[in-house]
Order: structure tokens, then sequence, then C-alpha cells
């Protein structure tokens, strides 16, 4: 078993090594907020937690507790993403039901399926399912701007305000979840000494949120509110009040940032030059 700490809760994780090459570093079996995840194979390992959650590959218990996942992937640096992103999933559960980042109590969190880059106006955030092309439009992008997650984002947001952008580390891989948290100000009002060690020392503001899909051409069309709800829920829903709580929140935040879908080609410039166009990068 080896521990490691993702968006400030330790993980406790027990696992073959051969399947993430990790010897074992700090335990936290005495952490009360930790989340335990069993690795496996091919197969569920023994400790799948009952009365689960059911994702692509991963299961969560219903207290968001413990988790249990198979990874995929032949290479090492392809099961620990598999790994990062199934638990970056598990952990966006464990916080939204505990309604609050760790010592920010008013903070209220979603995570979507989601990439981004950031521009001298803010940050944009590309939203879809897979094969949606959230990877294709921010490596397209990665040439003049910076990229700061690749599939998923933990979006922080009173209903209000705009949210910053926070770039964690975890297995050292870079740039493949990217945080948002409620500020409208570039520096999120905080101070270098206040973040904790995994954060990124940038923030930027929330300017942009985009639905993808593919084209033959470029066209930016409004999405409605209910629509937009529908579209941003992630798949993972629970509970009855789960659901009530995210649609709130996500009510809130298309309202502050509207939801726009983007139909686009994979072409670099064109696609820059038609954002710029549409003023949504300098």
């Amino acid at each position: 078993m080896f521990a490691l700490d993702f968006l400030g809760i330790p993980v406790r994780v027990s696992d073959p090594r051969c399947l993430l090459g990790r010897e074992d570093v700090n335990d936290c079996r005495e952490s009360s907020n930790a989340l335990t995840v069993w690795v496996g194979g091919a197969r569920w390992p023994q400790g799948e937690p009952r009365g689960v959650i059911r994702g692509e590959g991963f299961a969560v218990s219903p207290d968001s507790m413990d988790m249990c996942c198979r990874l995929r992937g032949t290479s090492l640096r392809a099961r620990r993403l598999d790994f990062v992103r199934k638990v970056a999933f598990a952990m966006g559960l464990l916080l939204e039901r505990r309604g609050a980042w760790p010592g920010r109590p008013r903070w209220r969190l979603i995570i979507l399926h989601a990439s981004g880059i950031s521009g001298e106006r803010g940050a944009l955030l590309f939203c879809g399912h897979s094969t949606f092309g959230k990877s294709t439009i921010s490596s397209l992008l990665a040439r003049r701007y910076r990229k700061f997650a690749d599939d998923l984002a933990y979006v922080w947001c009173e209903a209000t305000v705009k949210g910053t952008f926070l770039e964690p580390k975890a297995l050292d891989l870079e740039r493949y979840v990217g945080c948002c948290f409620p500020d409208g100000t570039a520096d999120g009002g905080r101070r270098q000494g206040d973040l904790p060690a995994h954060e990124s020392e940038w923030a930027a503001p929330l300017t942009g949120l985009f639905w993808l899909k593919k084209s033959k051409g470029f066209r930016l069309s409004p999405m409605t509110p209910a629509e937009s709800i529908v579209s941003l829920l992630p798949p993972l829903c629970p509970d009855a009040e789960g659901n009530l709580n995210r649609m709130r929140f996500l009510k809130g935040l298309v309202r502050q940032v509207p939801l726009q879908r983007l139909e686009f080609r994979k072409e670099a410039r064109p696609l820059e030059d038609f954002l710029r166009c549409s003023g949504c990068l300098r």
C-alpha cells in the first residue's frame, strides 16, 4: 500500500507495484479524510465497495470514502494517467458530498469533463464527452496559450462570481486536472504562501465556457440555460439531492459564464483567428 496527496485530500492506494510502479511512501491510515483506492488489473479487486456508484472502469462507495478501479494501458505512464483520471472523478464526488474544499467551507464545486487554456483575458473551458475534441482543441491552441487541463476541471464557484484556475500536479503528470476557485481577481486575492503546495502559482478568471462539436467550419451559437445544465451535468449522479445541488450550481455558473456551442475543424491558425474575431481570445 502507498499513499499520496490529491487536491489536498489524502489518498490511500492498495496496489500491486507492477501497475503503478510506486514504492511505499507516507502512510495516511490515521486520517479520517482519506479516500481508499483498491487497484486491480483485468478483474475487479476483492476490495470493491458495496452499494457502489459506477463509472467506466471504476466504482465508488456511497460515502465516497472507498473506490476500486482497473487500469488500462500497457505503459507505466498510460496506467498512471488512467489512475489519475479515475481518482479525479472519485475525488470530485467526495468533495461534492462534503460541499467544500478543505478549510474553505463556503466554496462549492462541481467536476466538468473539459480541457482548458489560459489567455490574456482569462481561462477558456472546452467541454464535451469523450471523442468530442477536448484534447484536440486545447492542443491546437497550446502553441500560443497555456494549457492547464486536458480532461477534467474542478470548478469552485459561488453563484454570482467567476472562477480562477490553478494547476495541481499528481503522480508527476502536469496539465491534466484543472481547478477553478471563486474569485474575480487575477491572482485570486491570495498570497503565494496561502496556497497548498500542490497548486500552481498562477490563476486566471474564467471568461469562456464552450460545448464542442466537430465540423467542417467554425461557428459559435448560444445555448439555452436548460440545455447548458443538461449538457454539463456530470455523468455520475448518485442521488436526487446531489443532482439538485449540481443543477443549482450549474444554473449560477452558466448565468455568469454562458455556455456556447463551438463548432470547429482541426486547424490551429483558423481556430485561433476565429476565437479572436469572436472576442474570446486576445
